[in-house]
């Protein structure tokens, strides 16, 4: 079951430049772009997909893309749930990408929801 979970996940999340695919035996491998699968799942997955990822062992503090880990990449991309879900399993919130932004720097203060959790969090 969990398996079949994880290949479903793997499926609606097909992006990446070189159409190499998402490899479910290695929750953690990087594409070109440097992402892992719960750094596009922190963007643009819903939480129940992002639970099951860090229930099957995905790193939550791994850094891609400009160096961003899955909370930083939840926060920039305005998933209040999806950070809520990364700070519970323990991600670092005081990581900062290779520009220096840190959780606080990327919220954004229209979304109050997100405001609320990023704060309580630091």
């Amino acid at each position: 079951m969990k398996r079949s979970r994880l290949e479903a996940i793997f499926h609606r999340h097909q992006i990446d430049s070189n159409d190499e695919p998402w490899d479910v035996e290695n929750l953690d491998k990087q594409m070109a772009d440097r992402d892992a699968i719960i750094h596009w799942v922190a963007r643009y997955g819903t939480a129940e997909d992002l639970s099951t990822l860090i229930d099957a062992g995905a790193s939550i503090n791994i850094r891609g893309d400009i160096g961003r880990n899955p909370l930083l990449e939840a926060v920039a991309f305005n998933k209040p749930e999806n950070a809520k879900i990364l700070i519970q399993a323990g991600a670092n919130v005081s990581d900062v990408d290779d520009f220096g932004d840190s959780i606080l720097d990327l919220v954004s203060e229209e979304n109050v929801e997100l405001c609320e959790v990023v704060h309580k969090s630091v």
